[in-house]
């Protein structure tokens, strides 16, 4: 007998109903529900009565959009973006923001209980910002041509490749319109194409730039070995006082991903520097970093203070170019970092040596096995901090940490889902002692949480199976 609900004939492409908002999904979408089927609404808010049409049937849910609201919820406000719902970039700035740090709080809450078995632990209120916009260190646009043939930069509309043009969006660093008005001018100005994923033709695809508070990093991700006219192109853009590097990633291949490691220096420096406090963290441009240096800054704080006093031995794991382990790196004896990128991992260690720390060293490889490599050498960890990209930690990694039993474990997760099935297995041996959310991404639905673990203090929590 099938656990899942069947969907009703009524439940047809363009039908329409009227239903009641129960609960957010975990993109942001509304949920409702019609003859116990479940209904994702995008726009819809918790205790609304809306009109919505079906646009896409599944086996065992819906999906729809909204026609006319009935009842409003009364923390609805009006999205200040004027692309808001087209744009693919933010999914809840109709959400009043103390609203949107409360359900992500629940939104832990809930994938503790369901996910982790783990209800009575203690999960702090989300820590949020004074002002929730413009706090995107990084942007990444991909460029089109408009119908009246000018290009143009922007986000893909959700489920699409289609760009929806902007004029600054609302979440990014200021600094980075007048970086995008000058490629696009540049790029029209001198005719130079831009590429059609369809065709596979054209050069411009997309524009990457990087800020640090006073260093501005951009590329051009182009579809050639060269850029014509890039003495023009540099010209251009070193027009904008804080740039401090330029560059082009060369990127031939029929792929989604934008990124490669074919690139090359046009001008100035393309690292970007970082400071928190007294700690300098240096990264490429075009690599992985935190995008929001405030909400890393409470990051960091939140890590700070989590610490007990001295750690002989500390593991940093996921490491990136070090900014987790290097924030604590004076109150331990050694600090072994591990990260899976080769270049990140350069820059760890660039990053020790700048900050004048001699007691670490970074090693590139997969988690689990440099980890099982530093047991084999007789090194135990009194502290492991680990912070996995989405998918969270791998069995093996969870298997180890159980096994190495360190005195504590910091898990900094961006998945709650994630964060909750890693908590439950490592419950075995662990105490969840308290989880703190940080809203790294506001007007968005993605939430960073901070849980630290300390070995073998039964009884604390409410283990259920």
């Amino acid at each position: 007998m099938s656990r899942h609900p069947r969907i009703s004939h009524s439940l047809r492409l363009g039908t329409t109903f009227d239903i009641e908002i129960h609960d957010l999904g975990h993109s942001g979408e509304g949920v409702g529900r019609i003859d116990g089927i479940p209904i994702f609404v995008p726009g819809g808010l918790i205790g609304e009565l809306i009109t919505v049409t079906i646009d896409a049937v599944f086996p065992n849910y819906c999906r729809g959009s909204v026609l006319s609201i009935l009842q409003k919820s009364p923390y609805r406000v009006a999205p200040p973006c004027p692309v808001y719902g087209i744009c693919g970039g933010c999914q809840l700035q109709h959400l009043g923001y103390p609203q949107q740090l409360e359900w992500k709080r629940d939104r832990v809450r809930n994938a503790l209980c369901n996910i982790g078995k783990l209800p009575s632990v203690e999960v702090r209120p989300v820590i949020g910002l004074d002002d929730p916009f413009q706090y995107r260190n990084k942007v990444l646009v991909p460029l089109a041509k408009d119908p009246d043939g000018n290009t143009v930069a922007g986000f893909f509309k959700p489920g699409s490749h289609d760009v929806v043009p902007m004029n600054g969006c609302l979440i990014q660093d200021f600094r980075f319109n007048s970086v995008i008005e000058t490629v696009l001018s540049f790029l029209d100005h001198h005719h130079v194409s831009v590429y059609d994923e369809r065709t596979h033709t054209g050069i411009a695809r997309s524009i990457l730039a990087r800020a640090s508070e006073t260093e501005l990093g951009v590329y051009l991700i182009i579809n050639a070995e060269q850029l014509p006219f890039s003495d023009e192109f540099i010209a251009a853009l070193r027009g904008i006082p804080e740039i401090s590097g330029i560059g082009i990633i060369v990127n031939k291949e029929r792929t989604n991903v934008p990124v490669t490691d074919h690139h090359h220096c046009l001008f100035g420096n393309l690292d970007v520097t970082s400071r928190f406090g007294t700690l300098a963290l240096t990264s490429p441009a075009h690599r992985f970093f935190q995008v929001n240096y405030r909400q890393t800054e409470t990051l960091l704080k939140t890590v700070k203070r989590a610490i007990t006093g001295f750690y002989p031995v500390v593991f940093d794991l996921y490491c990136g170019v070090g900014t987790l382990g290097l924030s604590i790196a004076a109150q331990c004896g050694q600090l072994f970092g591990n990260e899976i990128s080769a270049v990140a991992t350069e820059y760890a260690q660039k990053n020790a040596v700048q900050n004048g720390f001699s007691n670490c060293t970074f090693v590139h490889g997969d988690a689990a096995t440099v980890t099982g490599q530093w047991t084999a050498e007789g090194l135990h960890p009194d502290l492991v901090i680990v912070d996995p990209p989405r998918k969270g930690c791998s069995l093996e990694m969870i298997q180890l940490l159980v096994h190495l039993k360190p005195r504590e474990i910091i898990y900094v997760s961006c998945d709650p889902a994630t964060l909750a099935r890693d908590l439950r297995m490592l419950a075995v041996t662990y105490t969840v002692d308290w989880i703190q959310p940080i809203d790294m991404f506001p007007q968005t639905a993605h939430v960073e949480s901070v849980a630290f673990l300390s070995f073998f203090k039964l009884g604390s929590i409410d283990h259920e199976s």
